[in-house]
């Protein structure tokens, strides 16, 4: 398949006024809305098709199962999407979705003018060419002098001779087991600490699942974390953590049948006394020492058992 071109992302929209247009390829390209879902993503080139083209901030209407169909999500989706983009205070409803009678209409939003420094669409107070100066490396609603940011950036990336970020050892195995980078962990970090949880209880509940995703593909697995963290609905990830903790480990019953499935027809000498010698059958060892020998069986097999996990016993390979 051949790679999608700035003529793909425009050629639905060249209907559209030219303010629209460059706001879309924005949402297209820029890293901020690498954050959300693909899902997410057309429903915010929709709501984005409804914006002025003079002033960003303008009140807009949208029934959501219409922006559903034209994003080609389902209306969940396009709930869940609206109410992600609340949270980055990008997106918010400026009304409850029925008139001053009751009936119900089509709902209002409003971007926020953060969305609009993103996106390059100009506000009431501030041109497009304002705005693409002052969120050329803007993180959203904060303006700073373009130039003295790029000097920190430049300074910081000086401090550290080239290499990437330290990670903290909590979070050190993260970009090992999932292939993304120690920027992208950092950028989970302050927004899990923005929402109260700790990131690795969330790299542990999400294990099994990153597991599958494999570390060939870095950028769903961002995206999964960044949705859990930004679940609406609050999760006790750090439970469910110690709960998987818990049962990654063997109670001492099941230890000890695993320390006997695994010693089966093996003979095994003691590290520190080369001449005892244990042979262990199925259900019983035979123990030679000096000439003497003894078989054992039932509970005295649990000493060797733990002789030959604690490292005491070691297999002699014949």
């Amino acid at each position: 398949m051949s790679p999608i071109t700035l003529d793909d992302v425009v050629k639905p929209y060249l209907h559209l006024p030219g303010a629209i247009q460059t706001a879309l390829i924005r949402v297209e390209t820029h890293p901020t809305f690498r954050s959300i879902t693909k899902s997410a993503l057309k429903v915010l080139k929709a709501l984005v098709t409804r914006a002025s083209a003079t002033n960003g901030t303008t009140i807009i209407r949208a029934r959501l199962g219409r922006v559903a169909d034209e994003a080609g999500v389902s209306y969940k989706t396009a709930q869940r999407a609206l109410h992600t983009f609340h949270k980055f205070d990008w997106v918010s409803p400026t009304t409850e979705g029925r008139s001053e009678w009751g009936v119900f209409e089509s709902k209002r939003y409003r971007f926020s003018s953060a969305l609009c420094a993103l996106v390059h669409l100009p506000t009431k107070e501030k041109g497009a060419f304002e705005i693409a100066r002052e969120t050329d490396l803007s993180d959203g609603a904060i303006y700073i002098d373009l130039s003295l940011k790029e000097d920190l950036q430049k300074i910081s990336i000086e401090n550290r001779n080239g290499e990437p970020p330290k990670l903290p050892a909590a979070v050190e195995h993260i970009p090992a087991e999932t292939g993304i980078s120690p920027t992208g962990v950092c950028k989970l970090l302050g927004i899990a600490r923005q929402v109260d949880y700790q990131l690795e209880h969330v790299v542990t509940a999400a294990k099994p699942y990153l597991a599958k995703i494999g570390t060939d593909n870095p950028g769903r697995c961002f995206r999964y974390l960044m949705a859990m963290l930004l679940n609406p609905k609050k999760v006790d990830y750090a439970g469910k953590a110690a709960q998987m903790a818990r049962g990654n480990e063997l109670d001492p019953a099941q230890l000890l049948l695993a320390i006997a499935l695994q010693v089966r027809f093996k003979r095994y000498v003691h590290v520190s006394r080369p001449g005892l010698q244990i042979r262990f059958f199925d259900g019983v060892a035979e123990v030679s020492c000096d000439g003497q020998i003894e078989t054992l069986a039932g509970r005295q097999l649990a000493i060797l058992y733990a002789d030959v996990a604690n490292g005491n016993l070691k297999e002699v390979i014949e």
